[in-house]
């Protein structure tokens, strides 16, 4: 730059960035390929530009999806920010019910859950099924946002995915997701 010169901002949309990417590899591009063009337009932009994908282009194999969906969702800071609930749920009934982006059969029984959030929170879509866990995500911040440690008992139809922890793909905390829209939520300490 010389001098009396302001700098140009560069900004590219990652649907832009996924396209251009999509378009080097031509009309064979592999799942790894895909998964790379997503890690590349960033952790908080990977919902968006699956989304994108899935409803505008055409994905090769449906099987993809069981494990572009669980990844873009553990990878995301604040998934329900990224894409609303039934854009979620759109892409979590497309990949089917997964353990670690693997297709799996759905629970048979209800579960009960836990999750350790603001009032504000206690309706988004992660939780896990150890108290502690919930305790101490209640316990971050607490003199910012009071968390407190919230339950609902989760009908097999409303858990889209489940991460062990032992994945290095989907996350290192053990995490259920689910849809409780409509579902009772309590405070733990309530729940009987």
């Amino acid at each position: 730059m010389t001098d009396g010169q302001d700098a140009i901002p560069f900004t590219l949309d990652p649907v832009e960035l996924f396209d251009a990417l999509c378009d080097l590899q031509g009309e064979g591009y592999t799942l790894d390929d895909l998964r790379t063009a997503l890690l590349l337009v960033g952790r908080n932009s990977t919902p968006r530009v699956l989304m994108d994908v899935y409803l505008n282009t055409s994905i090769p194999d449906d099987r993809w999806l069981q494990i572009l969906v669980p990844d873009a969702w553990a990878m995301c800071e604040f998934p329900l920010s990224a894409l609303d609930r039934d854009e979620w749920r759109i892409l979590f009934d497309a990949a089917g019910y997964t353990i670690d982006g693997v297709r799996r059969p759905r629970p048979r029984k209800p579960r009960r859950l836990y999750r350790g959030a603001a009032e504000e929170y206690r309706d988004r879509w992660s939780w896990t099924e150890d108290r502690a866990v919930a305790g101490r995500f209640a316990d971050r911040y607490q003199s910012v946002w009071h968390g407190r440690v919230w339950t609902v008992v989760a009908p097999p139809d409303r858990v889209l995915a489940k991460f062990t922890g032992r994945s290095e793909v989907c996350g290192r905390e053990a995490e259920w997701v689910v849809d409780v829209t409509g579902l009772d939520i309590t405070l733990a300490d309530d729940a009987r």
